[in-house]
């Protein structure tokens, strides 16, 4: 084999896309590898979720979202799992966020413990979680109605309340 310079670089750009796909692998971001069994679940609203995000069972990640796509006025989220073992056919799946920039999962519960272990393509019941809207547009109504309140106090109205408890007080 000749020392050229093609030969130099050829192998250079080899060993740099085998080590690229091997931090990919390890990352978790490529599951191109990993061996895997589909489980579904329907949601009315899959608020943000992307495919990709991960799927816990009691904080500790089982897999992660395939797919979603729009079914029947539904929303059909595929999760590929690592340990299907642990989820049974009555586990319910939530969808979570774990802050406020928006990054959610999938959780599921570990279902009771005489019920069968969910198989390919199981299809796992669901729980509606509150979307982060719309507890915004409550506290956006509580801070409103704190302020109203605090606006009708003025300072007579304060001494009139206050006065015969502090005259108590003397």
């Amino acid at each position: 084999m000749k020392n050229t310079l093609e030969t130099r670089l050829g192998l250079f750009f080899a060993l740099a896309l085998i080590t690229v796909i091997i931090i990919f692998v390890i990352v978790g971001g490529l599951d191109v590898f990993k061996g895997g069994s589909i489980v579904r679940a329907q949601f009315n609203s899959v608020q943000e979720l992307k495919e990709g995000d991960p799927v816990k069972m009691a904080g500790v990640q089982i897999g992660r979202v395939d797919s979603i796509a729009l079914t029947s006025n539904k929303v059909e989220v595929a999760m590929k799992l690592n340990r299907l073992d642990k989820v049974k056919t009555d586990s319910k799946a939530t969808i979570k966020f774990v802050g406020l920039l928006g990054q959610n999962y999938v959780a599921v519960d570990f279902g009771s413990a005489g019920a069968p272990v969910a198989s390919e393509d199981t299809i796992l019941e669901t729980t509606e979680q509150v979307d982060l809207s719309t507890i915004m547009v409550k506290l956006d109504t509580v801070a409103t109605g704190v302020e109203n309140l605090t606006k009708s106090f003025s300072g007579d109205s304060i001494n009139n309340l206050l006065g015969p408890f502090t005259d108590f007080l003397k």
